[in-house]
């Protein structure tokens, strides 16, 4: 008479940590959890939980993982339900940047168009077409800086193309590293094409998919068609944000 539980899920992914969580069935009080990833051979066995729920730790941050997990009740001695069972892949969160001085080339990440973007940013774009992948990473050493790849940014008032585009980086451990103490220095340059012709806005976020928390501090407007040195100061800032984001419009 004792019945597995009716559901396996997981929540509250952060950097380090995911919580699975199941739906009892009847009046039991106690569980077995077991879980191995995909790379193990071995489960790892959890005796005697008293909440609905167990939280893994000691994860790695900005990480894909895939995790087989089962859960039975534990109605009284000798007395178990079956396993109920699920398998489930997630991305851990990103940790904040905490070290500084901190660079970033493109170079570690893989380039395309829609999927090439680093993990630990977010990107925004209000195109109403299927152009609504810009910026992305873009590999060509020619046009790199340094290394081979670099951040490409396409603005456009054609309805298919986006107006405005964000690229909104990691966050900063701001409890260490206010943003109003922090200066963020960066190469740019603008299009051979003259009719192209487009502000980079810099400023900070404290939502990364709430563009309405971008607050401007800097508008850099790049003439060059090589690549020129930006300096932005955020000492006028007086916000709460913790990611510095760049608007191309």
């Amino acid at each position: 008479n004792c019945i597995r539980p009716s559901s396996i899920n997981y929540s509250n992914i952060d950097a380090h940590s995911v919580t699975f969580n199941w739906q009892p069935t009847g009046t039991e009080t106690q569980w077995t959890f077991e879980y191995k990833s995909s790379v193990d051979t071995a489960w790892t066995s959890i005796e005697n939980i008293s909440t609905p729920f167990y939280t893994l730790t000691g994860l790695d941050d900005a990480t894909s993982y895939t995790f087989e997990v089962k859960v039975k009740a534990i109605c009284g001695s000798g007395d178990e339900s079956d396993w109920r069972t699920g398998t489930f892949s997630f991305l851990t969160d990103c940790d904040a940047i905490t070290d500084l001085p901190w660079s970033d080339n493109f170079d570690s990440y893989s380039t395309g168009s829609s999927t090439a973007f680093p993990n630990c940013y977010t990107r925004i774009n209000d195109a109403s077409g299927t152009t609504n992948y810009y910026p992305y990473v873009y590999n060509s050493a020619a046009n790199a800086h340094s290394g081979n790849n670099y951040l490409y940014f396409y603005a456009s008032t054609s309805a298919s193309y986006a107006n405005n585009q964000y690229a909104v980086l990691p966050a900063i451990d701001i409890n260490t590293h206010p943003i109003n103490t922090l200066q963020f220095t960066f190469y740019a340059k603008r299009s051979t094409t003259s009719s192209y012709f487009c502000e980079l806005i810099v400023g900070v976020m404290s939502n990364t998919i709430d563009t309405s928390t971008f607050v401007p501090v800097d508008t850099i407007v790049p003439t060059a068609t090589s690549y020129e040195q930006f300096l932005v100061n955020f000492s006028t800032y007086q916000g709460s944000g913790d990611h510095i984001a760049l608007k191309v419009k």
